[in-house]
């Protein structure tokens, strides 16, 4: 009897050890869908292709917003997108099964992610910003790390006042065309032909001493002008002042500096002179004789 109850106790403590068992889900890998391709970019090129010296710069010096895409005959396969406020900004990592993809990044500064479905038809909500891209081949064959170097493909037209804007002016609205609002990534250059609208709000200090205002667009060549209606508002959008500069010379990475701007006593707008200016990290000069 003393055997037939040890033999019972013996099958219902191995049943309540079979019972307690489980498969250890933890130890299984997740099959993967193909290759980790990590990407790091290593920094930002700032200056003009002709400098003689590039100006490096960590990427969130720069940007606040990065979009990556990656295509495969001409059909995007995988994207990504960070925010500068991103724990790994500037780091990308995905996955990819093994073949030669085009590899598209951009950096800018705008509040939504760039649309990349066509990388040949970059937009931005409407908003162009100071923007940076790489744009280049990979081929993935196994596991790969890759630094990258952004360059900016923006053209910039900085416009200075030298005396304070009087206190009815609340803001300033450009309105201009010749450019594009949205990027060809493939090329570098804009590919439409956009009507262009941007608002800057004057700060307080704006009132008592000098400001500067600048406007982005995409050149649909190395070289090319913009005509530029701006016009100073007040607070119940009544046009104070309105200058019209008839062919502004804008660079693909290059910046155009409008110097001397002040108000007329009447309410106009007048430059004193107008020159252009080299700016160090965009390292580009060209002359501006006539608006």
């Amino acid at each position: 009897m003393k055997k037939a109850m040890n033999w019972t106790c013996f099958l219902v403590l191995m049943a309540v050890l079979s019972a307690c068992e489980k498969p250890n889900l933890g130890d299984e890998q997740p099959k993967r869908k193909g290759y980790r391709v990590s990407l790091h970019i290593e920094d930002v090129a700032q200056s003009y292709a002709g400098a003689k010296a590039r100006a490096l710069v960590d990427i969130d010096e720069v940007c606040s917003c990065l979009n990556a895409a990656v295509y495969q005959d001409g059909e995007k396969k995988a994207s990504i997108n960070q925010n500068k406020s991103d724990k790994n900004f500037g780091n990308l990592s995905l996955e990819l099964p093994e073949g030669q993809y085009s590899l598209v990044v951009i950096g800018h500064n705008g509040s939504k992610n760039a649309s990349m479905a066509h990388a040949d038809k970059v937009k931005f909500d409407g908003k162009v910003t100071e923007t940076f891209l790489y744009n280049g081949i990979i081929k993935v064959t196994g596991d790969m790390q890759q630094s990258i170097t952004l360059t900016r493909c923006v053209a910039k037209v900085e416009f200075h006042f030298v005396d304070p804007i009087p206190e009815n002016v609340t803001h300033l609205r450009f309105s201009y065309t010749g450019g594009s609002s949205t990027l060809d990534a493939t090329s570098g250059f804009g590919c439409v032909d956009s009507r262009q609208t941007e608002v800057r709000n004057i700060p307080a200090e704006a009132h008592h001493a000098a400001s500067s205002y600048a406007i982005y667009t995409f050149p649909k060549a190395q070289e090319g002008k913009i005509k530029v209606i701006m016009k100073a508002l007040d607070a119940n959008e009544k046009t104070l002042a309105e200058e019209t500069f008839k062919a502004l010379r804008i660079v693909r990475n290059g910046v155009n500096h409008i110097p001397n701007l002040s108000f007329k006593p009447n309410g106009g707008t007048t430059a004193r002179g107008i020159e252009v200016k080299a700016d160090d990290s965009w390292a580009t000069s060209f002359e501006t004789e006539d608006w």
